[in-house]
């Protein structure tokens, strides 16, 4: 059909189910999802936070954006989902615009200047910008406190920064989220990672436990762990916040009046 409904995105995200986005997201509430491609995960981000609560997914790449704009019209009609797709690459720096075919956006600053009302009911943020993602987490030191303390961070640990282990680029996400006061766990959002070197040490003993010789014999290397591993992703949230707990630090829900401010779909 040319278009990804709920079902069809639950389908391309098992190791996702809805129940884990929900673990991370606030009923009611404001999502981001940046790096959004075709939608594959802001479909069931949007029905994490449900119809009262509305995702806005910024991707950079015009075509994959296409697809996600004809994602939010299907879902919106068939499921009431609130989805606002924005063809905008995301950007750490507040000064780089792009040029008149490709813009970018430093959220914190697009968002407090274009809606201003969502702002103190955002609650989730999914990063997936392959290498980029640290600036991407810097840029939300610029928020108020009491908006920075009610949120949780889904990011991609990039596999091309894995596969050089604790380097330069990995431990940038480490810095990212120290500089945000915010704990890092692994993709499982139960393992705590406090430095990349834990993380490492984590890979080293899944390595030595692996049943598979293949395994096994591959070395220490983060980027033995592909996809959907306890590596792939990084979930960031404020050190005051353990992760059982993340749903009594949640923002107050969206207002009708909220919800009439948003841009009436199509964004293209």
């Amino acid at each position: 059909h040319g278009y990804m409904s709920v079902k069809d995105a639950f389908r391309k995200n098992l190791s996702i189910p809805l129940a884990e986005w929900k673990r991370w997201t606030c009923p009611s509430t404001v999502a981001i999802d940046i790096g959004a491609a075709n939608g594959d995960t802001s479909v069931p981000i949007a029905a994490a936070v449900g119809r009262g609560g509305i995702v806005l997914a910024f991707e950079y790449s015009t075509a994959p954006h296409i697809a996600v704009a004809a994602q939010s019209l299907i879902n919106k009609q068939r499921h009431g989902l609130n989805l606002l797709p924005f063809n905008l690459g995301v950007t750490g720096d507040p000064s780089k615009t792009g040029n008149d075919l490709r813009r970018y956006v430093h959220v914190p600053s697009w968002l407090q200047a274009v809606m201003p009302l969502l702002l103190p009911h955002l609650s989730f943020v999914k990063i997936d910008t392959d290498g980029l993602d640290w600036q991407i987490i810097t840029s939300f030191a610029s928020l108020p406190s009491d908006v920075r303390d009610r949120l949780a961070f889904k990011v991609e640990w990039w596999a091309g920064a894995r596969r050089a282990g604790c380097g330069e680029e990995s431990l940038k996400l480490w810095s990212a989220a120290a500089a945000l006061n915010f704990s890092v766990f692994a993709a499982d959002g139960a393992t705590p990672f406090p430095s990349c070197k834990s993380a490492e040490q984590t890979a080293q003993s899944m390595r030595k436990g692996a049943a598979s010789s293949k395994i096994r014999q591959r070395g220490i290397n983060l980027g033995t762990f592909g996809g959907n591993s306890l590596f792939s992703d990084l979930i960031l949230l404020p050190r005051h916040v353990a992760p059982a707990m993340r749903q009594h630090f949640c923002p107050h829900p969206l207002t009708g009046t909220d919800m009439a401010s948003l841009p009436q779909l199509p964004i293209l």
